[in-house]
């Protein structure tokens, strides 16, 4: 089942894929609701006021976003080179994702052949958790953090399987990039490393090794270098919308500590969400995850006949039991938050992936004819991709009024009026007619963008409403 090529072959044939999967009509898909359409704003807003430290929105300091503005600056260079439009603000993304594709045939040939790396990134590259929403194919967090993580994780094995002491200074280096990027959401793969040197019975000997503390610090060094610039130039906030006087502070209170211990975590009303596991899967994983459940399954059912011997098969098998310490951890977490998107498995799917594609290979040697299950599936959710990038979603209807609002001397946008991807469609259209202090009667602008429970409505009441959201409503 698994092809025999060599490592330059297999590894051309997977980055020309996944290149094709990442471009191709990178720019087509409308704007995201949520985290793509606020970056963007905060990309523009950067470029616009030149401040490079602290992310704006809609004219005032970002109080949502606790961050650093790694991704950010990627955006608004990239914007900068092509222009305001989506395939500028996606491109670090399918840049980033493509690398992590690199990194991980790397990673997985450590310990398994070329074919084998290139079957698990078919896998991945015909899944919409990696080169998708929300990660590879929108301007988002995700891709960026998980190109970090992965090299970061690339010296760390070398330094621990393969006895490279000195690559732990380069896997320090790649976490705090991770860390610039999306703050201590780099640590997914902290609880799984530690799983895995317990059972493979090397704890105590990576705590007393001076190397591992040297990459530990050459870590710390990004934590503090961001500190120390949040303290000196970061924006704070007098009545914050979340718990924190500056974006430190609330990367680390809210975004860490109130995640776990708070039940109404950002409105959010359940304590935890026990389905997590198969929910993330479910949505980011999609067809796939029920083979790598049934395989999981009839793993656990053999662990329990096997019994002592369990661990020992697994440890033979390091790629296999680095996955699964990786993976079953970090969902365990994820399932005990007050609030867990679906996004927030991105770091260990890969190894998902590769779990995946063990249990077709142990049942391969025993059932042949499961090559044929396995090929059909993946030519058709490869080919399901593609079709899917051919076909983006329709364009929201506030497009139809961007005419209109471009031609604008003045435009008035109260905050949460809109969503975020109808704000960054007006946003794109008149970004210079845009105001965010509330106008007097005597100097109203020509379009005014209000909430619909906002006390303004009853000032501009006798104007006509051209456009109405779910929360807002545009006047002319």
């Amino acid at each position: 089942m698994i092809p025999e090529l060599s490592r330059r072959t297999a590894l051309a044939l997977l980055l020309g894929l996944t290149l094709l999967y990442a471009f191709l009509y990178l720019g087509a898909e409308p704007y995201h609701v949520g985290d793509e359409s606020r970056g963007g704003i905060n990309a523009l807003e950067m470029l616009a006021n030149g401040d490079w430290v602290n992310l704006h929105y809609m004219g005032a300091p970002d109080e949502v976003r606790a961050k650093p503005p790694l991704l950010i600056w990627c955006i608004s260079g990239s914007m900068a080179l092509f222009g305001q439009t989506a395939f500028a603000l996606r491109f670090p993304s399918a840049v980033a994702i493509t690398i992590a594709f690199y990194v991980l045939f790397q990673i997985i040939t450590l310990y398994r052949s070329p074919g084998f790396a290139l079957v698990v990134g078919l896998v991945l590259l015909s899944v919409p958790g990696l080169v998708g929403w929300h990660v590879g194919r929108t301007g988002d967090f995700d891709a960026l953090l998980l190109l970090f993580l992965l090299s970061g994780l690339l010296f760390i094995l070398r330094y621990l399987d393969f006895g490279f002491r000195r690559d732990m200074l380069a896997a320090g280096f790649f976490w705090g990039f991770a860390f610039l990027t999306k703050g201590l959401a780099m640590g997914a793969m902290v609880p799984g490393l530690v799983v895995y040197l317990l059972l493979t019975e090397r704890l105590g000997s990576t705590l007393r090794d001076s190397r591992f503390w040297a990459g530990i610090g050459v870590f710390l060094l990004f934590p503090l270098f961001w500190f120390t610039v949040v303290q000196l130039y970061g924006a704070t906030w007098e009545d914050p919308q979340y718990t924190g006087d500056n974006v430190f502070e609330r990367l680390i209170v809210h975004d860490i500590y109130e995640r776990f211990t708070k039940t109404d975590f950002e409105g959010r009303e359940t304590t935890s969400q026990y389905d997590y596991i198969l929910y993330s899967l479910d949505k980011m994983f999609n067809l796939w995850n029920f083979a790598f459940f049934a395989f999981l399954f009839y793993g656990i059912y053999r662990w329990a006949l096997l019994r002592g011997q369990a661990v020992e098969w697994l440890r033979r098998r390091r790629l296999l039991l680095l996955s699964l310490c990786l993976w079953f951890p970090y969902a365990v977490i994820l399932s005990l938050t007050t609030q867990a998107l679906r996004q927030y498995i991105v770091p260990v799917l890969p190894f998902v992936g590769i779990a995946t594609v063990f249990g077709f290979e142990y049942v391969y040697r025993r059932l042949p004819a499961i090559r044929y299950v396995f090929a059909g599936l993946l030519v058709f959710t490869l080919g399901r991709r593609l079709y899917e990038f051919a076909h983006p979603r329709p364009e929201p209807p506030i497009v139809e009024f961007l005419p209109e609002i471009r031609e604008a001397d003045r435009v008035y946008v109260e905050l949460a009026a809109l969503a975020n991807d109808e704000l960054y469609y007006v946003y794109l259209a008149n970004q210079e007619a845009l105001e965010f202090t509330p106008p007097d009667n005597a100097s109203a602008p020509d379009y005014l963008i209000v909430r619909k429970d906002s006390s303004s409505i009853e000032d501009v009441y006798d104007r006509q409403v051209i456009f109405e959201s779910e929360t807002g409503l545009i006047f002319r």
